[in-house]
């Protein structure tokens, strides 16, 4: 942004303590410092105890002296306007004492006109506005929040496996099982990722003789490959927008958004837990030579985590991005009405998504890492229509996937659901 215009939005100077302003934060002009510092403020919770100077500090032009002592600087962002309830708190403000302690600063604790037989004073609590700013961090953190819930539940002893049998109906009607605590699943027999640098020096060879294998995944506890798909479909029916649709339009979205979503999340999972190749829960991983066997399964379970590396991703934009993915409102056979609502949810997770990255990035950088991470999303689907079609090819010569039980040949199986 450009000096002048950057001049014309927010003053010079932190209402504050003097330095150099970087916004509004919380409806003030201020500086990165005293935001952070009221920010933390608010969420720790704690009164500070009265000033050790007898509140010279606030009588001094030195700005060093008022950042020393936490209880003026606390009383000078209020002062100049800071509002606390701006800040995102997984606390009820109401019960946060500090922020009883902001609103006496700021003469806003009144006695209740009403009379009563008490002589407690009634805390008036202002709306807070709803600036970009907060909206954005409120965004965040309750697709942060629903993250932990979905991982959560792939670490969890909620095993599916295909031999159940349930329809998708049956899945998209059902209570949502993320609300449940399953209790965490007994850890695998390898709990750390293997060494990335070892498996990018073998994933690149492509090895002549390789033996066929009934399982790429090596040593796992569940039968991943279907497990996601369920995980995943429980993680869409948080959504707000989802319970809007009839259920044919339900359905739909599932079968367009879901295979993507699942691979997405396992990819980003592995990333975060510095493995070059797909990497689950239970300290299973893909096998190296089933990875190098073919394109298909090399791109799928290495080049899906190598996209996600070089583009530096950080698990804010991820949680936007994965939002992005499933709030896809370009799916035949919707409705005006709900096309409309899955659009207009995808625009404000899209402004958050870019808000944050302008703020991560910087703005200059934004606008090109903004158009790669959304070709990343079109990257993810198209990966996944060749699967699509691989499962189609094998499904029309009587093959089912190798996590099927012998048994189970009679039951209707989820991934034909989702990708016939």
């Amino acid at each position: 942004m450009d000096s002048s215009v950057r001049s014309s939005l927010c003053p010079p100077t932190c209402d504050v303590c003097g330095d150099a302003a970087t916004g509004h934060h919380y409806q003030v002009p201020s500086c990165n410092g005293c935001k952070n510092f009221f920010r933390r403020a608010i969420l720790g919770m704690k009164v500070f105890k009265s000033c050790p100077y007898d509140g010279e500090c606030l009588s001094t032009d030195n700005n060093t002296a008022l950042k020393k002592c936490r209880a003026c600087r606390f009383t000078c962002s209020v002062r100049a306007g800071m509002k606390p309830l701006c800040v995102v708190s997984p606390v009820p403000l109401e019960k946060n004492p500090i922020v009883h302690e902001a609103l006496r600063l700021r003469k806003n604790t009144q006695c209740s006109s009403e009379p009563s037989t008490s002589n407690s004073p009634v805390l008036v609590l202002e709306v807070a506005p709803k600036t970009p700013e907060m909206l954005a961090h409120r965004m965040i953190d309750e697709l942060s929040f629903l993250e932990k819930v979905h991982e959560r539940i792939r670490r969890s002893r909620f095993c599916p496996v295909p031999e159940d049998g349930i329809h998708l109906a049956e899945i998209i009607r059902g209570h949502s099982k993320l609300s449940q605590d399953y209790g965490e699943m007994f850890p695998g027999p390898s709990i750390q990722p293997p060494d990335p640098g070892a498996e990018s020096l073998n994933i690149l060879r492509t090895p002549t003789d390789l033996k066929k294998r009934s399982s790429c995944l090596e040593k796992f506890s569940k039968v991943w490959p279907h497990a996601d798909l369920v995980y995943a479909i429980e993680y869409l029916k948080t959504f707000q927008a989802f319970h809007k649709l009839n259920a044919d339009e339900q359905r739909l979205l599932v079968r367009w958004v879901i295979v993507i979503c699942s691979h997405f999340t396992a990819s980003y999972y592995s990333f975060k837990m510095k493995s070059s190749v797909t990497y689950h829960p239970d300290g299973s991983t893909v096998k190296i030579n089933c990875v190098t066997e073919s394109p298909q399964k090399r791109e799928y379970h290495y080049e899906s985590i190598d996209r996600i590396r070089a583009l530096e991703m950080d698990e804010k934009e991820y949680v936007l991005l994965k939002a992005i993915i499933v709030c896809d409102p370009t799916i035949d056979g919707l409705c005006d009405y709900s096309r409309t609502i899955l659009e207009e949810q995808r625009g404000r997770y899209a402004k958050a998504f870019f808000s944050y990255m302008s703020a991560r990035r910087g703005p200059h950088k934004v606008p090109r890492n903004f158009v790669e991470m959304l070709k990343l999303i079109d990257w993810f689907r198209g990966v996944n229509e060749r699967r699509k079609e691989h499962h189609l090819l094998r499904a029309a010569v009587g093959l089912r996937p190798w996590y099927c039980a012998e048994d189970s040949k009679e039951k209707p199986l989820l991934q034909d659901e989702i990708f016939l």
